[in-house]
């Protein structure tokens, strides 16, 4: 009896170890970021609220493939979108008065980005390809 239950514990695990991660976690696709909020749908990530975006690592993930910033939105962190090579569009709106240092950092994918004159200051190294 004991072997019967040690070969389908054994047949178990193996089948559970050969099945994606992603089975098993659940994927993100919201949360905060400083006094603001972002969504994933799919690629497409928006990120709303009113004040500043505070990032230094990318809750998100490296696929994303445009950025919606939301009217409100005062700044954005440092390395927010560091080295996320499939974004190829972002707009970033006449309230941000800040882009943080290595902000789109190796963004080699970025063709279209529309910034506002409002954007006053601007890291060190912020749009580095």
């Amino acid at each position: 009896m004991l072997k019967k239950i040690t070969a389908v514990l054994i047949s178990v695990l193996l089948i559970v170890s050969i099945m994606p991660v992603s089975i098993f976690a659940a994927e993100v696709t919201s949360g905060t970021t400083g006094d603001c909020t972002w969504t994933l749908d799919g690629t497409v990530l928006t990120i709303s609220g009113n004040g500043k975006m505070d990032y230094h690592e990318t809750p998100w993930g490296k696929n994303i493939t445009e950025v919606i910033i939301k009217e409100g939105v005062t700044s954005i962190g440092g390395r927010a979108f560091y080295r996320c090579t499939g974004l190829t569009s972002i707009t970033i709106p006449d309230s941000a008065t800040s882009i943080g240092s290595s902000a789109f950092y190796r963004c080699t994918g970025l063709t279209s980005i529309t910034i506002p004159d409002s954007a006053t200051s601007i890291g060190s190294s912020a749009f580095y390809r």
